[in-house]
């Protein structure tokens, strides 16, 4: 462990640089390493995936012809003692002329039925040799026994299921019954067959195949015969080699790499103990893993890059013992801009990490003292926000004095008392100097006696609904004037270039969560139709982005920041399309957090 601790020690004495090269080295190749073994790992499961894909394929389709043949075969069983039974039903009551040609249509209808069970049969026949007659499926005779085509399809293949006879694969089902009284003999034998469509088989076998260039076959040990989607001759000569040499009885489903026709292949095969045959399927191997080879040339493409990129970089390295002299110049201009919120990191206790673990403290420091400040700023900042309060809107007062002069003009002393009633209770909330909370039932009563001066102002043009105030939420604390500002926006920009049918709503809703304290929405709504939905994004935007400079206390900005110091970030204003057409302003309070 002595040389350990001394190479720690050499470690530790030497300079920046030299410990960036040693590191960059000692870091590299592990990687490096370690990247070349997934590679080979990667490509060897791909490899087997691959592989496995291809002999999954097979077993399927094998599966899928072996359940059809044997359905076929079925089949033709049944079919076989339907005829049977016919026939000794004619020997028995003697048969004539018309009972012959009715009999030979009702096989011929068997065929057709059989012929439509699956479209791997090309025809049916039926030889009768009591009858001395060859049927069809496509409703025709022969009127004639070829003895050829029978005496092959009569027995069953030893250790097989199909016939091959005259370039042609059948399924068979002979049967013997007794004709007559004359017990079983040759004209008590007829054989039923189907023949098998080829391209239909081809077809199944196209579908197997994914990949350019490839191909199935599907072929027959004993009697050697083969139905294959390749246009090549030494390719399937080829395939029959390979089947006789390694498939067995008991053999399983295979992978082989063989070469064919100058190409190699990967082969997949496997043997059906049912049907007695062998189903492949092949394809090239640079087409299935030209994939894999093009992710091993990258790598050592790559590798080449990398080893070039190491002696550049090691030539050049010495640069590097600048750039952390770069980051401290760099932070220094940061705090010159005045940005404070940030950190510079170093991973060792070099000198450059003592540098910047003090400059990071004098940033701290900096940041305290000019929070310290911004709160003594927000103070004064209150202070001007309660004085701006008290202030009233010099238009507002000169039109209610308008309106309050031509109603006592008018003569309507009712009404004009009624209006000064309304002023009086509207200006003695506004003047009063009071702290800047207040219960929400205040609020609310004065933002109805401005509704109430509003609606004699605009002569009844504008319709207004004011829900009264739930009374659970009546001695809730809330800033002064929140919702008289959105009130006034409402009549000033909705309503202000309509001559009739205005409509304002303010209504309370209570939301309640599981696990939440509930939460209160006072909506206000209007049918304004000014507001497009480029002025609606931007006024939702404006919120989003609040700026602590704005000091307008009755703007949109300012009642939503007030919101938020009281009840928290959750609370503000919410804006959006109003049912109405207009614009729907939502105060949420969560009074409980």
């Amino acid at each position: 462990m002595r040389w350990l601790a001394r190479a720690g020690e050499t470690f530790r004495g030497l300079s920046i640089l030299t410990k960036l090269l040693l590191s960059f080295f000692i870091i590299v190749s592990p990687l490096y390493a370690f990247n070349f073994y997934v590679n080979n790992v990667g490509a060897a499961k791909n490899r087997n995936e691959i592989s496995a894909s291809l002999l999954g394929t097979v077993h399927s389709y094998n599966k899928l012809l072996e359940t059809e043949f044997v359905r076929i075969k079925q089949a033709l069983d049944q079919s076989a003692v339907e005829i049977a039974l016919q026939y000794v039903k004619s020997q028995q009551t003697g048969m004539t002329d018309v009972e012959k040609a009715g009999l030979i249509l009702d096989i011929q209808r068997l065929l057709v039925n059989l012929q439509t069970t699956s479209r791997h049969i090309e025809n049916t026949l039926a030889f009768l040799p009591a009858l001395g007659d060859t049927l069809f499926s496509y409703g025709s005779s022969s009127g004639s026994i070829d003895r050829g085509a029978f005496e092959s399809l009569q027995t069953m293949p030893t250790g097989g299921f199909f016939h091959s006879w005259n370039g042609s694969v059948y399924i068979s089902a002979p049967y013997i019954f007794q004709p007559g009284s004359g017990g079983a003999g040759q004209d008590g034998l007829f054989v039923l067959a189907a023949r098998m469509y080829d391209v239909s088989v081809k077809s199944l076998l196209q579908g197997m195949n994914g990949y350019a260039g490839g191909g199935a076959t599907f072929y027959e040990p004993n009697q050697k015969w083969q139905m294959s989607t390749s246009a090549s001759p030494a390719i399937d000569t080829r395939l029959q080699r390979l089947f006789e040499e390694r498939v067995t009885s008991a053999a399983a489903g295979q992978v082989r790499s063989v070469e064919m026709a100058g190409q190699k292949y990967l082969v997949a095969y496997e043997r059906s103990d049912v049907l007695n045959t062998v189903l492949a399927v092949y394809a090239r191997e640079d087409v299935v893993f030209g994939s894999l080879r093009t992710y091993s040339i990258f790598f050592w493409i790559m590798s080449a890059l990398s080893s070039l990129v190491i002696i550049l970089f090691s030539l050049w390295l010495y640069k590097l013992i600048h750039q952390p002299l770069k980051t401290l110049v760099n932070g220094f201009r940061k705090v010159e801009r005045g940005s404070l919120q940030f950190a510079l990191q170093h991973p060792h206790k070099d000198e450059f990490g003592y540098m910047y673990e003090k400059f990071n403290d004098m940033v701290s420091r900096l940041h305290v003292l000019i929070q310290d400040g911004y709160v003594q700023q927000l103070r004064n900042q209150r202070s001007e926000l309660k004085r701006l309060q008290s202030q009233i809107n010099p238009h507002f007062l000169y039109n209610s004095f308008f309106v309050l002069s031509r109603l006592i003009h008018s003569g309507d002393a009712g009404k004009a008392s009624t209006f000064a009633e309304y002023l009086g209770r509207y200006f003695q909330f506004i003047t009063r100097d009071a702290s800047d909370d207040i219960r929400l039932e205040h609020e609310i009563q004065h933002a109805r006696a401005y509704t109430d001066i509003q609606t004699v102002c605009f002569d009844k043009r504008i319709a207004v609904a004011f829900e009264p105030l739930p009374e659970a939420y009546r001695d809730v604390a809330v800033p002064r004037l929140i919702v008289q500002p959105l009130l006034e926006n409402a009549y000033k920009y909705a309503f202000e270039h309509m001559l009739r049918d205005g409509r304002l709503i303010v209504r309370f809703e209570e939301i309640r969560e599981d696990g939440r304290p509930p939460c209160l929405m006072i909506v206000i709504e209007d049918n304004g139709s000014q507001l497009d939905d480029r002025q609606l994004g931007q006024l939702q935007l404006s919120l989003e982005s609040f700026n602590t400079d704005v000091g307008e206390s009755t703007g949109l900005y300012n009642i939503h920041k007030r919101i938020q110091l009281k009840f928290g970030a959750k609370s503000g204003i919410r804006l959006s399309r109003s049912a109405l057409g207009g614009l729907l302003a939502a105060i949420v309070l969560f009074p409980g957090e």
